[in-house]
């Protein structure tokens, strides 16, 4: 993956990790690991924050990167044990853009939180 997409598949994560109003240090710690896997500066403060676009950020992206970033951003949703409701949202309007039917998505949600 290219830094650009890897920018922005972190940008994604960092915002559903942020749509709660608060990041946890678990959702930290899991957005860093996700920075240093995809070779960037883990410095959370640098990185460039999500755009306000979804279908924006998401046709940026190559369609193994997208489906990459649903798994992503559901781990992110489930990283400090609780999926809150923007948190959700946030899985569902990636899913939505993938056209991820709602079975799949709940399966995925379902491995992430140790239910599945």
């Amino acid at each position: 993956m290219d830094e650009a997409s890897a920018r922005r598949l972190c940008s994604l994560i960092a915002g559903v990790l942020c749509s709660d109003g608060n990041m946890s240090s678990e959702e930290s710690q899991f957005l860093k690991r996700v920075m240093a896997q995809c070779g960037l500066d883990t410095d959370t403060g640098v990185m460039a924050m999500y755009g306000e676009d979804l279908a924006e950020e998401m046709a940026q992206l190559d369609e193994a990167t997208r489906w990459q970033a649903l798994d992503f951003v559901i781990q992110a949703a489930a990283a400090d044990g609780q999926i809150h409701p923007s948190e959700r949202a946030w899985v569902d309007a990636v899913a939505h853009h993938l056209g991820a039917s709602a079975d799949d998505v709940n399966a995925r949600l379902a491995r992430a939180t140790g239910g599945g």
